[in-house]
């Protein structure tokens, strides 16, 4: 299972220079807190202006505005209310790592301010889901020089960590490849979040390729709520190898596990508990199935690129295999296809608003497209 991350602490060891170091130990406690498993928040507030001016000062030569996980400053020497930076564990030094091999390894040092303290819309913060950031990250290359924007991208806690931030008022974008719930909705009773979809993608059940080549190719929903409550434990059972079953399960909250656990339970909150190694990341889905003997996963059919394993076919009612082809999903036969969505908190405005005009723009779809998504107008003709 996935090891807790905790808050930072005086005593911790840290790869960064003394006057980091010094300007860190001179905050105050309560200034000092985790705000997502990996992550820390570092506010300075008018009681430590000194350890706040060191810390500018000090990252300055760390700024560079073309890459949202560089070691950037996001407050000035002005600021009475808080110092909000973004550090990048290998320009600054790091305190701890998840074991998921994430997109960002930023460590998001952002107190928890309304939304009115975000910086102003030429500077846009964008959190959320892995399978939707590969696009807006190519969107944002498009727009940071013509729209003079300064763009971050952040994808810590997957879909569930970009409701909650743009809910919140800690993001000006969300990116989430699932729908809102109403519970999701029932969270942020001040916000008004809007689903702006982008694309459509689908969730496949991905195996290694020894439970593939030994047998293994499609599953029933019944057999795959089996192995996910551990009833089924060898492949054999199933007509595969002689192997052990390996389950790593999307971490609850993201958008492909809910989309799986919806599939196989009706609802995701009606999925029951379970003791399976926990992933994040499409990139760490595929790593371990790559390398581990007997697993399965969950992963962006999109991301089934790599001849090392592969995506199983869905058998329906009448026993005819359904793989998550592009056709498949377009047409609406493969049952864990879902919508791919930026999300914001009232019709969007200023550099937000750019970034969604671009996204749902013909360039921007285009985007959507060569990174293995169906644009919406692509389900249009074909259904």
């Amino acid at each position: 299972m996935r090891s807790k991350s905790r808050p930072l602490h005086r005593s911790d060891t840290l790869v960064a220079s003394p006057a980091i170091l010094t300007a860190i130990r001179q905050l105050p406690d309560s200034y000092i807190s985790p705000t997502q498993p990996t992550a820390f928040q570092v506010a300075a507030t008018s009681t430590s202006q000194s350890a706040a001016f060191s810390l500018r000062q000090e990252c300055r030569s760390y700024i560079s505005p073309t890459q949202p996980t560089a070691f950037q400053v996001a407050a000035t020497s002005t600021s009475q209310s808080a110092a909000a930076l973004n550090c990048d564990p290998s320009a600054a030094g790091q305190l701890h790592k998840r074991s998921s091999l994430l997109r960002s390894y930023t460590i998001l040092a952002l107190a928890i301010l309304p939304f009115s303290t975000l910086p102003a819309q030429d500077t846009l913060r964008i959190t959320g889901s892995t399978t939707v950031a590969p696009v807006v990250e190519r969107a944002a290359e498009h727009l940071r020089e013509p729209a003079n924007l300064t763009i971050y991208i952040d994808t810590q806690g997957g879909s569930s960590g970009g409701i909650q931030a743009i809910g919140s008022g800690q993001a000006h974008i969300g990116m989430a490849s699932k729908q809102l719930t109403d519970k999701d909705r029932t969270r942020f009773p001040d916000a008004t979040l809007i689903e702006h979809a982008i694309g459509q993608d689908a969730v496949a059940l991905v195996v290694s390729r020894d439970v593939f080549d030994g047998g293994v190719q499609s599953i029933t929903r019944e057999q795959a709520q089996a192995i996910y409550e551990q009833k089924i434990t060898n492949w054999n059972e199933i007509g595969g190898p002689d192997r052990r079953v390996v389950f790593f399960n999307k971490e609850p909250g993201r958008g492909t596990w809910e989309v799986f656990a919806a599939w196989l339970y009706g609802k995701a909150s009606e999925a029951p508990p379970v003791n399976h190694p926990e992933v994040g990341a499409n990139e760490e889905v595929r790593a371990k199935v790559t390398r581990t003997p007997g697993s399965i996963s969950q992963l962006s059919a999109s991301w089934v690129n790599d001849p090392a394993f592969a995506a199983l076919a869905i058998l329906d009612d009448a026993g005819t295999p359904i793989p998550p082809t592009a056709a498949n999903i377009a047409n609406g036969e493969y049952p864990l296809s879902r919508p791919l969505y930026v999300i914001t908190n009232g019709e969007p405005t200023g550099a937000a608003k750019i970034m969604v005009d671009y996204l749902l723009s013909p360039q921007g779809q285009d985007l959507v497209r060569a990174q293995g998504y169906l644009a919406p107008d692509d389900l249009a003709v074909t259904q």
